[in-house]
């Protein structure tokens, strides 16, 4: 049973006051804050965590920014402990060489040297160790959640032409590129709390705090470990709650909390415009293709027949390599593989049906003077939309689905957990 204090944080007020020290000098207390389960946090954790959350967010390090963090930072340990509980019990271990990988990829984003991050850390009294279990047990708990649900979270081919063809289709509109932060609210209890704590985010985002370091800090989507980037998205694209807000926001504004199905969100309005519009031509394409000639004095090969054999390549062509194949099979009398060609040496009805097409996508039946032919653009070198690629919206999507069952599992688990905040 879980046994989470309403007053949480007014009693940690009290407690912080006592012991919350500068920066850079050595914490003396080594109290419990919380027993979860068998685990237990310390003060000393949560003290640490906090220091994180000010260097993340921006926030200036006074006592009264520690206070104002402290519950939200007490309650994201307390997750985080039953998210390393359970990866612990399901045998998963996440070796040191996935977590250097992560912090080298933090260190490389940041335009920070190798070894920067420490470095960092260290001149606020935040030992790396902090962030090496932080970054272990997100890792390890998106592979318990991969583990259990990533067959039920499969993405068909439908959704990822939905979304694909939808961001072609509007690639000229005028679109927002928006960021997030979303704060769950798991326990009807606690509706009050996340609340104030939303508010208290935009009031220090308006104020200069870093609104990517704290999506990545509070933030449950999948975007915080981006800072909460949803990049951009057009208004068909919305969901409901997202078009209530982003129309009126102007650039660089920050949207109130807003009540959501799973919680609080907050957005930001990065920018306006036509990001796909500019529409660059490729310099060249490598381009493989299933020709069949048409010719009237054979019945085998009017147009007629030779189209219903290319409406299947058409219907079930999906790689270069199945092209080629098609092509044998079809006995098409010139090579599947054109190679790579400039945009000025294509025919000017082979280019115009090959230049919207995705990498790997079939394009329509050709009507050439000597027959019939199906292209394919194996590769493109410059030019184009800068648009995903299918495996980008599908990986997206993915992650999307993961991170439903990854509240639930999360929601599950706090409620049979035994939790006693000693504060």
């Amino acid at each position: 049973m879980t046994r989470l204090l309403k007053s949480l944080l007014p009693a940690i007020l009290i407690l912080l006051s006592a012991w919350m020290v500068p920066a850079g000098a050595k914490a003396q207390t080594l109290g419990i804050a919380a027993v979860v389960n068998e685990g237990v946090i310390t003060v000393l954790d949560l003290q640490t965590r906090i220091e994180l959350a000010l260097l993340n967010s921006g926030l200036p390090a006074t006592n009264e920014q520690r206070q104002r963090l402290a519950g939200a930072v007490l309650r994201e340990l307390i997750d985080e402990e039953i998210q390393r509980q359970e990866i612990e019990a399901a045998g998963i271990e996440i070796g040191d060489s996935r977590v250097a990988a992560t912090i080298a990829e933090t260190e490389s984003n940041n335009g920070l040297p190798p070894g920067g991050l420490a470095r960092t850390l260290a001149q606020r009294s935040i030992p790396i160790e902090t962030v090496q279990e932080q970054i272990r047990t997100q890792i390890g708990w998106f592979s318990l959640v991969g583990r259990r649900y990533r067959r039920l979270a499969q993405v068909s081919a439908e959704e990822i032409d939905e979304v694909y063809n939808n961001l072609l289709e509007t690639a000229d509109q005028e679109q927002e590129r928006i960021s997030e932060i979303l704060l769950p609210v798991d326990d009807p209890g606690r509706e009050q709390d996340v609340l104030r704590f939303a508010n208290r985010l935009v009031e220090q985002i308006r104020q200069g705090a870093s609104f990517e370091g704290l999506a990545n800090q509070f933030s449950s989507s999948p975007t915080s470990q981006a800072g909460g980037a949803l990049g951009w998205v057009s208004r068909d694209a919305m969901n409901e709650d997202q078009l209530a807000i982003v129309p009126s926001l102007q650039p660089g504004e920050v949207s109130d909390p807003v009540r959501t199905l799973s919680g609080y969100m907050v957005l930001r309005l990065e920018e306006r415009g036509s990001p796909f519009a500019a529409r660059a031509l490729p310099t060249s394409l490598d381009i493989s293709q299933v020709f069949l000639p048409v010719r009237s004095d054979d019945p085998e090969k009017t147009a007629e027949v030779q189209r219903e054999k290319l409406a299947s390549v058409t219907a079930e062509a999906d790689s270069c390599l199945a092209m080629e194949k098609f092509a044998a099979e079809l006995e098409s009398p010139v090579a599947a593989n054109l190679g790579k060609m400039a945009l000025t040496d294509l025919q000017p009805d082979i280019r115009n049906a090959v230049l919207e097409l995705s990498v790997e996508e079939p394009s329509d039946v050709i009507e050439l003077p000597a027959g019939l032919m199906v292209a394919m653009v194996c590769e493109r070198e410059g030019g184009g939309l800068n648009l995903p690629s299918k495996s980008d919206i599908e990986e997206r999507l993915q992650t999307q689905k993961l991170n439903v069952f990854a509240r639930r599992m999360l929601r599950d688990a706090k409620r049979a957990a035994f939790i006693d905040v000693r504060l």
